[in-house]
């Protein structure tokens, strides 16, 4: 009987050793999203990121950088009129704005980021352009400067009206694009606010954890925008940091409820990339790269280092394999060579990341003896040919010597 365990207990080790280990895929609620390394500029993760979607109030990143774009002084003020208060539909959040009543375009703009607070944007958006279809042009105008090429807005606040679609893609950008600005990155990294009528809002994050005593912990995100319509379901942007890397995550299509599903799936994100990714070393410093052969000196070979740590953020399960080095270098060196002999490029599969001049540092002396071993032919030939010139130029003037003048 013990003999039998034994024989199980062997075979399940050997399958344990031969099935290679695997990160476990991130599991999401959100139906579609992109994990972007910002500080590398590239994708570390995507679910359906080209497909057009409803992006509900991830609409605002669009309409506030249409105004911190075109306007100098955010601390501009708006008078709310009940034209503004009329064009914001019954069903969206708002903040309760009154008419009459007066903001800055900076209040305004953390209303429109922080609650997503859909009064404060139309309000921005009349003051602003006039009218609500003539900002809505400018946002489409934003878009296609941007190179949005799958992106149109039909509206300011981002509900389900039939054209105000985006892919994934074109978020990413958008988001990119708007952290660069610090007037838009400080607004969307603040938890709270208070405008000058002594009001204070809330990001939304705040108020989901708060009101559904959700009990998260969200002091990982730096940064986020939330959304939802029926036909995005629940949607996320944020900034986090892991591993000295800035990341940026955008989902859509969670399910709307008390769980706060695309919430959890923002901490789960960080969660997963803390876990799963970080930055290796792939080659250390002083390692040796190549011996190069040296003729005609008196060293046999030239020895190259890695003059610096090569380190790349990757996935902890990355093949090794990928990383490779490409040496545009001699055969050989002697004494006669330059300084400058090539150079030796390191990639991460298709990806250059550095290239690094090979110079001798060392002096390469010439071995006299070895010159003359490995040329002893060319030096006997020569020999040859300076004692055949001499035997006849003496050859010459021994007949010229011989010669009877003539009388």
């Amino acid at each position: 009987m013990n003999n039998k365990i034994g024989k199980k207990l062997k075979i399940i080790i050997w399958i344990l050793l031969i099935i290679p280990l695997h990160v476990l895929a991130l599991d999401l609620h959100s139906s579609k999203y992109v994990i972007y390394d910002n500080t590398d500029e590239k994708i570390l993760i995507e679910k359906g990121i080209s497909d057009n979607v409803s992006i509900a109030s991830l609409t605002k990143i669009m309409s506030a950088m249409v105004i911190i774009d075109g306007v100098n002084d955010l601390s501009r003020e708006i008078k709310i009129t009940s034209n503004m208060l009329n064009n914001v539909p019954n069903y969206a959040f708002v903040i309760n704005l009154k008419r009459n009543e007066v903001y800055t375009y900076e209040d305004l703009l953390y209303a429109t980021i922080l609650p997503s607070a859909a009064d404060a944007i139309v309000a921005l958006a009349i003051d602003y352009s006039g009218s609500i279809v003539s900002f809505v042009e400018s946002m489409n105008n934003k878009a296609h400067e941007l190179g949005l090429d799958n992106t149109h807005f039909t509206n300011p606040i981002g509900m389900d009206n039939a054209g105000n679609k985006a892919t994934l893609e074109d978020v990413l950008k958008l988001l990119k694009y708007a952290l660069n600005n610090n007037d838009f990155r400080t607004i969307y990294s603040t938890k709270e606010y208070v405008m000058h009528n002594n009001k204070t809002i809330y990001s939304s994050l705040k108020m989901y954890n708060e009101d559904l005593n959700l009990n998260l912990d969200t002091s990982r995100i730096l940064g986020s925008k939330t959304g939802y319509t029926k036909n995005a379901g629940s949607a996320l942007s944020e900034v986090f940091e892991s591993n000295n890397h800035e990341i940026i995550s955008i989902t859509v299509g969670a399910e709307h409820n008390n769980d706060s599903y695309h919430l959890r799936d923002g901490i789960d994100i960080i969660n997963y990339i803390d876990n799963n990714y970080n930055n290796h070393l792939l080659l250390k410093k002083g390692e040796l790269l190549k011996e190069l052969e040296v003729r005609d000196s008196t060293i046999d070979k030239y020895n190259i280092y890695a003059k610096k740590d090569i380190m790349k953020y990757l996935p902890n399960d990355y093949n090794t394999d990928d990383f490779k080095i490409e040496f545009s270098l001699p055969d050989y060196i002697d004494y006669k060579t330059k300084k400058d002999i090539g150079d030796i490029k390191f990639y991460f599969q298709d990806e250059l990341l550095y290239t690094e001049k090979v110079l001798i540092k060392e002096e390469i002396k010439p071995n006299f003896l070895s010159i003359i071993r490995d040329n002893i032919i060319y030096i006997c030939i020569g020999l040859l040919i300076i004692i055949c010139s001499i035997i006849i130029i003496v050859l010459k003037k021994k007949k010229k010597g011989k010669e009877i003048p003539v009388i």
